[in-house]
């Protein structure tokens, strides 16, 4: 049984890095604690493949969202505030609402959820002015150098495509015209990125790092692999210095905050 009938739920797509998931989940997770006190944390993820890998080859049990319902049910937890790691409104947030719209309802006497990262024009805004004090002067770029940021993008769902657009257009309304955005899966696109690029002949450096809250597999594959397809060689391939910088935003405690405002103001359902 709990010492407290009140929780935290925070949930996430996952990643099969213990390292990474220490920095950035397991950051965000100690952030939450540490400003909720009076709460227990609970953890669950949305990849079923992430959870299913992470058992059969490290022995690593991680709930899922109905696994977590049933766990905090049994610890006599009564009131329960839901925060999302997830940068956007895509398929694995909407995915985790509806489950928990099926499984948590009337379970529990209190449900709110909180907002993903990029959920308001206040949140593009301020992730925006994030990204070009601990990323683009962090790293010391000039106006020789790019700051490419790699997302994740999403191949069905252009609604939450947008959002990287938006957050686009933030940068360059803030005089950041080398900051570009890109997606893996979704708009823009690589092609976009390099077309932006083919008119800046001044760059001769290009800073590559996601634009995820976890630096996973696309971080050190896509983005930083060794294969020629990836963003780093293709990148070096248009004769500029390419340097991968491996930090999931979750590293970052002002991304944390964000996500601890969000579960202040979570909305109750």
């Amino acid at each position: 049984m709990c010492k407290t009938d009140k929780a935290i739920l925070v949930v996430s797509f996952g990643t099969m890095s213990q390292e990474t998931c220490h920095k950035t989940i397991g950051a965000i997770e100690k952030a939450l604690d540490e400003a909720f006190p009076e709460r227990a944390i609970y953890r669950a993820w949305t990849s079923t493949f992430i959870i299913k890998k992470l058992k059969s080859t490290l022995g690593i049990h991680i709930d899922t969202l109905e696994e977590a319902i049933e766990r905090m049910r049994k610890d006599g937890i009564t009131d329960v505030i839901v925060q999302p790691t997830h940068l956007l409104d895509g398929f694995e947030n909407e995915r985790m609402k509806q489950v928990i719209a099926d499984n948590a309802m009337g379970v529990f006497d209190q449900i709110a959820i909180g907002s993903h990262l990029l959920a308001s024009s206040e949140d593009i805004d301020a992730v925006a002015d994030i990204l070009i004090r601990d990323i683009y002067h962090a790293q010391g770029l000039d106006e020789t150098s790019a700051l490419v940021m790699m997302g994740h993008g999403n191949r069905h769902d252009d609604s939450s495509n947008k959002v990287y657009t938006e957050l686009q257009t933030r940068l360059y309304d803030k005089g950041y015209d080398n900051i570009l955005i890109g997606t893996v899966e979704g708009t823009p696109t690589l092609e976009d990125v390099l077309a932006v690029l083919g008119h800046k002949q001044t760059i001769k450096k290009i800073w590559i790092t996601p634009l995820m809250i976890v630096a996973g597999n696309h971080a050190l594959q896509d983005m930083a692999g060794e294969d020629e397809a990836s963003w780093k060689n293709v990148f070096a391939a248009t004769g500029r210095n390419v340097i991968p910088v491996i930090k999931g935003l979750g590293e970052y405690p002002e991304i944390r905050n964000i996500f601890m405002e969000h579960a202040r103001n979570a909305k109750t359902i």
